[in-house]
This record gives structure tokens, sequence and C-alpha cells, in this order.
């Protein structure tokens, strides 16, 4: 095998890899001190539309994780901010999973 025979087949290897991994953000929002029961209650079904978790919540506050792609958890901070008047986000950056087959998805 020569150089460019070696070189074709990494980079082969490479798009096998990527095909089989998926790059997520996990982004938390800290909506505090100003929910009603009402927005709350309709966080918990955005919950279940946009797939994201309720880690924790206290009287008028919810803590609230999304392990999404960017643009997906950039999506859920956009109605959080159209809706909501006090969050806190973090994001804590890209990480990259073992991914399902493309027909499962």
């Amino acid at each position: 095998m020569n150089n460019k025979e070696i070189s074709i087949s990494i980079l082969n290897n490479i798009d096998s890899f990527y095909n089989l991994i998926k790059i997520v953000n996990k982004d938390r929002y800290k909506i505090d001190k100003s929910l009603t029961e009402k927005q709350m209650a309709e966080i918990f079904q955005m919950a279940e539309v946009f797939r994201f978790l309720i880690k924790d919540m206290g009287k008028d506050s919810l803590l609230i994780e999304a392990i999404r792609t960017e643009t997906k958890n950039d999506s859920i901070l956009k109605v959080f901010k159209e809706r909501y008047t006090n969050i806190e986000v973090v994001r804590g950056g890209p990480v990259a999973i073992d991914c399902i087959s493309m027909q499962d998805r």
C-alpha cells in the first residue's frame, strides 16, 4: 500500500467514524422566581414535545436540562426567552455520543 492509498483509507475511516457519532450540547436553563402554576404546567408539557428534562423545581422556579443538538437547544431557548422573564442559561458545549442508525432517527 502506498501513501496515497493509506491517506484514502484514513479518510474513509474518518467518514465512517463521523457517521457513528452525533454531536449534542448539554444546556441547563434556570427559570427563577417568576413562574405561575399555569406557566409551570406549560413547561412540563413543553418538556414532552421538546424532550428535555425537568431536573429540579421550587415553588416558582424550574431547572431544566436539554441534551440535544445545538439547533434544537437554540429553539428551546428562543421559546423560553419569548415567554419567561427571569431565565439563566448554562451551555455545556458539544459532546460526541454514539449515534443510532440513520433508519432509527
